[in-house]
């Protein structure tokens, strides 16, 4: 099962509603890409099977897929049955040091586009690696350049494992890379990916909201120049990571020792047109809830709008289930 979420403790049913992504969603995709059928207890009280331990099936309009991501709205989850894989024997992490988010970021499309897909790609500010290193104690490897990027290649042979990272390495380098570090033992592998998980840590108490857009992988460099830009024009302090192989960045909005800084509000409706202006999205992961539904117009039209909304009304008439989460 490849669905690796931020949060350890997360459940099965709420990977469901929620449609999980994290970190391994470039080669494996999300919660929705390995749901095979669910069990659910509807609003009005029936308990209904929707989809099926099939490869094809295309029968009726897909039901499933409508309770897959809708956050507790239409419905209780109460079993799932899941699609699993044949685990590959050998992985590894490799770290790619540059000097800007410029290189960083032209590196990626590339490296997807020369056909090789890791199991994860991250963007990690190297402030943010050394921050959360120190909090766990420990330190990052790291130590030329000033942003990374994290690959963990996962594959059914130590030779193709080798062969993909050098052609990773060698892309990079054309993008100017200034070094490069493999892990190939367990050990190592999984300090450097406690660190990436705790890089919310070190902020926790200074931080006024984490971004969630995605824009398609090839517009991750034209993202990135304008949330940098709208920095400058806020006079924010904003760092930056995410999973930069599929497109979801989540950038650290600061704030004011601890509190929302005035212009909050502006920066963060900017930062949602910019990712949807590149054909992206206001939240790749995160889900909508009650924070996120006031902008949804910025990425749907009011008709889109209006059939979610029957959609609500059909399966939950008394409007029970997640008040306030995406609809009003």
């Amino acid at each position: 099962f490849p669905v690796h979420p931020g949060d350890e403790g997360a459940q099965v049913g709420g990977m469901v509603a929620a449609n999980a992504g994290g970190t391994r969603a470039v080669k494996h995709g999300i919660m929705r890409n390995h749901v095979k059928a669910l069990e659910v207890v509807l609003p009005t009280g029936e308990i209904v099977t929707l989809g099926a331990k099939l490869l094809k099936n295309n029968m009726g309009i897909d039901l499933m897929n409508l309770l897959i991501g809708s956050e507790g709205t239409l419905g209780i989850i109460t079993k799932v049955t899941l699609r699993l894989y044949a685990k590959n024997k050998f992985s590894g992490t490799l770290l790619v040091s540059f000097n800007n988010y410029e290189d960083a970021t032209n590196a990626v499309p590339d490296i997807l586009q020369e056909g090789i897909t890791p199991l994860a790609a991250e963007y990690i500010d190297r402030i943010i690696s050394i921050k959360s290193a120190e909090q766990l104690g420990t330190t990052w490897p790291c130590s030329k350049g000033k942003v990374d990027l994290m690959f963990i290649v996962e594959e059914p042979t130590e030779d193709l494992l080798y062969s993909n990272c050098e052609k990773i390495v060698d892309i990079c380098e054309k993008h100017n890379a200034v070094d490069s570090i493999v892990a190939d033992n367990d050990k190592e592998q999984r300090r450097l990916l406690e660190i990436r998980s705790n890089a919310y840590g070190p902020y926790r108490n200074n931080i006024a909201d984490i971004m969630d857009a995605a824009v398609p992988p090839s517009k991750i460099p034209n993202f990135f120049e304008d949330v940098n830009k709208l920095a400058k024009k806020y006079n924010r302090e904003i760092v930056s990571l995410g999973h930069i192989g599929d497109g979801n960045i989540h950038n650290f909005i600061l704030g004011d020792n601890g509190k929302l800084p005035e212009n909050y509000e502006a920066l963060k409706e900017d930062i949602y047109k910019a990712a949807v202006k590149y054909g992206g999205t206001v939240t790749a992961e995160h889900g909508t809830g009650k924070t996120r539904k006031k902008h949804m117009e910025l990425q749907f039209p009011p008709k889109e709008i209006a059939l979610m909304n029957g959609i609500k009304k059909l399966f939950d008439p008394n409007g029970i289930l997640s008040p306030g989460n995406i609809f009003d």
